[in-house]
């Protein structure tokens, strides 16, 4: 082969290697999204199959379209004012072709579709398509990511608008970054009430009168949107609870107001916000790298950042000041979640939904302006490679199964079914995981449930720690007569009881969390448990046996 022949290869091998490289990098991060994807939707149309917290959030959605489910239902009434408009119309809309259920499956894969889309487009134009590729590697592989995509719930619209507002902060677009932030508002105003501060603040730094006028317009439609969701008072549950009106509600769990969080975010909150970014997950690519990391603090990690820092240089400055600013707003508005009355009491969300976005972006945008210095035709696919080669080698390749799913099939007891059997009216009372269970499953009203205690507005918490109350001192009672007022007071029509609970076990059954355990074992101790009023019900009101386990229509005693 003669030499200008050779000359030749070499320059198209040179013209054609960036192409290559950036095909390669496509396709593997390509590749890694359809995979993960792919292993989400094992059992994805199992009924059985759901994430924890979508038995509840659902359940409003049953409502729609004439179903007759839930009707005047105090406790799903609540879930139902808890949700954003835009998420309540998503439901209603999306109902209209399946039920709430599947589509609290369904959901998270458009959003994740979103917050690839968006993430790509965001490395795509800063330092083309590899960077763009790794970007949307980088926020599928967090662990918190789909972990908060999961259940359908309305956070799930916080990572992929968070990622859409930073893209458009990035990109300059500024009517799309407007409108972003009216869908956080609409959907999950958390985001909102940081990132709204944050370009606020950016505007600061170089005042204009009209971006400032559109601002403000928007957050006006914003505060709008928000009122009917975020601190609305309806005179059934009361406002949001205060830190001071926490304080006196008795009930320390599972979903009390305690413990508080504190005024400055500290370890706790950093460390886990922290872990939720970079989470070993999957299966591990070299276990003894990934071993030395986690027992130092991610040393390898802040390393890379370190070295990246000192190769960029003076390219730092062209870092946009609103990543600083999304800092800084998001711990401001954790302050002012904690201490002011807010619509879930969850000040860590705060942290929780802006530092995953804010770090991995960051880390793009560092990673490029270091890899300047291989030039601009290098910079972005030398940071792609860096980048996928980092999260690989120490947080491990990111692919679990089914993630944060629960297999509840267990649960579909034979009491469960026959429930589903009463007419949609009917109101069961029903101990709290029973209960979680007969409105999950057997889609019918309960008195309350471990699900939907959930104590954030205050109202709400006095009538449902009310209704615990006289649920343990009926289900305890020593005569039927208290069954029966129980029962009156509450318009309840059906208990469910299980013999178990008044043999020589009582007492450790009794468990569930304080103050409700101790007040079961006090009235346990208070009356022999053999000879409690529902330790031997009349025969003709026991409407459903199976075992242990029995259906007591409550106007039948």
């Amino acid at each position: 082969m003669d030499t200008s022949r050779r000359v030749g290869i070499l320059h198209t091998v040179k013209e054609r290697l960036p192409r290559l490289l950036d095909v390669l990098v496509v396709a593997v991060c390509a590749a890694y999204i359809v995979r993960f994807a792919w292993l989400q939707t094992l059992g994805l149309m199992d009924r059985y199959t759901l994430e924890w917290d979508a038995r509840a959030m659902a359940l409003p959605a049953w409502r729609y379209h004439g179903t007759g489910l839930f009707a005047e239902d105090y406790v799903v009434d609540y879930v139902g004012l808890i949700g954003p408009p835009l998420w309540k119309l998503t439901y209603w809309v999306g109902t209209l072709f399946t039920d709430p259920y599947t589509l609290s499956k369904l959901l998270p894969f458009a959003l994740l579709a979103i917050l690839v889309w968006q993430g790509f487009a965001l490395g795509r134009h800063v330092g083309g398509v590899a960077l763009g590729a790794a970007t949307a590697f980088l926020l599928v592989h967090c662990t918190v990511v789909w972990d908060r995509l999961l259940g359908g719930s309305a956070r799930s619209f916080g990572f992929p608008l968070v990622v859409a507002f930073l893209r458009y902060a990035v990109t300059g677009q500024e009517l799309r970054l407007l409108a972003a932030l009216l869908l956080q508002a609409a959907t999950y105003p958390s985001a909102f009430l940081f990132s709204a501060p944050a370009y606020g603040l950016s505007l600061l730094v170089r005042p204009e009168r009209r971006r400032w006028i559109r601002l403000i317009v928007t957050g006006a439609v914003a505060g709008l949107l928000m009122v009917s969701s975020l601190w609305s008072v309806d005179a059934r549950f009361g406002h949001p609870t205060t830190l001071a009106e926490a304080a006196t509600l008795p009930q320390m769990g599972p979903n009390g107001a305690q413990p508080f969080y504190p005024l400055w975010p500290t370890d706790f909150i950093i460390k886990g916000t922290l872990d939720a970014v970079v989470t070993v997950q999957g299966t591990p690519v070299l276990p003894a790298l990934q071993r030395y990391n986690a027992r130092n603090h991610h040393v390898v990690l802040w390393g890379v950042i370190g070295v990246l820092v000192v190769l960029a240089g003076r390219r730092l400055r062209e870092l946009p000041l609103l990543l600083v600013f999304m800092f800084i707003a998001s711990l401001g508005a954790y302050q002012l979640a904690r201490v002011m009355a807010y619509r879930l009491y969850l000040p860590e969300r705060m942290l929780l939904y802006a530092w995953p976005p804010l770090f991995h972006v960051t880390m793009v945008l560092l990673a490029y302006q270091a890899m300047r210095r291989l030039g601009a035709r290098w910079a972005g696919r030398g940071a792609a490679i860096l980048l996928i080669a980092l999260q690989f080698a120490v947080y491990g390749d990111g692919l679990p199964r089914r993630m944060n799913l629960w297999d509840w099939s267990a649960y579909d007891t034979p009491t469960v079914r026959f429930i589903g059997t009463l007419p949609k009216d009917a109101l069961v009372a029903a101990p709290f995981k029973t209960s979680s269970f007969i409105q999950y499953l057997a889609l019918r009203r309960t008195l309350f449930s471990s699900i939907t205690n959930t104590n954030h507005y205050y109202g709400y918490a006095v009538e449902n720690e009310r209704r615990i109350r006289a649920y343990y001192e009926a289900y305890y009672a020593r005569d039927l007569e208290t069954v029966r007022r129980f029962a009156a007071m509450y318009h309840v029509d059906y208990m469910v009881v299980d013999a178990l609970d008044f043999g020589p076990d009582a007492l450790r059954r009794s468990r569930y969390t304080e103050p409700w355990t101790t007040l079961a074992q006090r009235l346990i101790a208070a009356t022999p448990p053999d000879r409690m009023a529902l330790a031997h019900p009349p025969p003709g009101a026991v409407v459903f046996r199976d075992g242990t386990m029995m259906v007591i229509d409550l106007k039948k005693l």
